[in-house]
């Protein structure tokens, strides 16, 4: 597995995109088609989604956070 910037980077984004998609659009969309739902199923569906969005956002943080040291270390380095 080739774990590059560029990877982990799109990565991230998509996780983090596909936890705010389920929050705002699957599941209000799911509990309007099935008006008789399980309230525990829902909630589980949402904690998922939620993880999902702070995994991902968390994820995105440090990769560009470690994309930043990286690039003043290379370009400290350079320097001297």
């Amino acid at each position: 597995m080739n774990l590059s910037y560029a990877w982990l980077l799109s990565l991230s984004g998509l996780l983090t995109v596909l936890g705010i998609t389920a929050l705002v659009v699957a599941i209000p969309g799911c509990n309007i088609l099935f008006k008789a739902s399980d309230a525990k199923t829902e909630f589980y569906s949402v904690r998922a989604a939620y993880w999902c969005t702070i995994l991902g956002a968390t994820v995105f943080g440090l990769i560009l956070i470690g994309g930043l040291v990286q690039h003043i270390l290379l370009r400290f380095l350079k320097g001297q």
